[in-house]
């Protein structure tokens, strides 16, 4: 299983090479790593989840298809994968909150990936947009009270990591302007 992770980070590293992430003179690879950094960070172990959380953006961001990814990493990483990506309209923010609202009713590795990945931005936007931080964050409600709702099954899958990311979400939210 070290491998799918280890192939699954070549591959991020290779589909995000020359990008930068947006508001920050940095990598865009930093942010999937940091993603990844705190799902471990909550305790989450499987080379499975933390294959897609590094992979998380790249559909969206780069020039691949599910078909490249199953090659590589395999069809249930592909599958967490392809469960993150927004595909709807692009500048639609009606579809948008539609479809982040519908990953709380997907699996548990989708769910605790887009919390993981949703706190990660919020950071960085308190860094590069301080007013919008805020919005950001409430727009992911519905994932907190999915991770909330949803804490025992979260819990026999990942032990504590819905706790931490809820106690992560709610001092992150304590530190806003």
């Amino acid at each position: 299983m070290v491998d799918l992770l280890r192939t699954a980070i070549d591959l991020a590293y290779k589909l995000h090479a020359g990008q930068v992430r947006k508001g920050l003179p940095l990598p865009a690879i930093t942010h999937p790593c940091d993603v990844v950094r705190r799902l471990v960070h909550w305790g989450i172990e499987d080379y499975t989840v933390l294959a897609a959380a590094i992979l998380h953006d790249t559909l969206e961001d780069c020039n691949v298809t599910p078909y490249t990814f199953s090659q590589a990493v395999g069809p249930q990483v592909t599958a967490i994968v392809e469960s993150l990506t927004y595909d709807g309209p692009a500048g639609n923010a009606e579809a948008k909150q539609a479809w982040i609202d519908s990953i709380g009713r997907k699996s548990p590795e989708a769910l605790i990936i887009k919390l993981a990945d949703r706190i990660c931005n919020t950071e960085d936007f308190l860094l590069t947009d301080p007013a919008y931080a805020r919005t950001y964050l409430e727009k992911a409600n519905s994932l907190y009270i999915a991770v909330y709702e949803r804490q025992e099954e979260i819990k026999q899958r990942f032990g504590n990591a819905g706790i931490e990311a809820i106690t992560e979400a709610d001092d992150l939210d304590e530190r806003m302007p």
